[in-house]
């Protein structure tokens, strides 16, 4: 989770369910709601158990642009 302070908020979760078919959750909780979940489903999952993994996450206006392993991921 990335919170944008000291409060509740979390501008970005992000979780790996690699019981669902190598899904990648991603999702805001702002003013105690969560948003509209957003699921990509992948083949090629940089997620494995027990493995380590490099996430980059560059920070936009209005969005984030995740990268697993160097690949853009959502």
């Amino acid at each position: 989770n990335l919170r944008a302070g000291p409060g509740g908020d979390v501008v970005l979760h992000v979780s790996p369910r690699m019981d669902e078919g190598d899904a990648v959750v991603r999702n805001t909780f702002l003013e105690g709601s969560w948003g509209r979940e957003e699921r990509e489903l992948g083949c090629c999952s940089p997620f494995q158990r027990g493995r380590y993994f490099d996430l980059s996450i560059r920070c936009g206006n209005h969005r984030f642009k995740l990268f697993a392993e160097g690949q853009p991921l959502l």
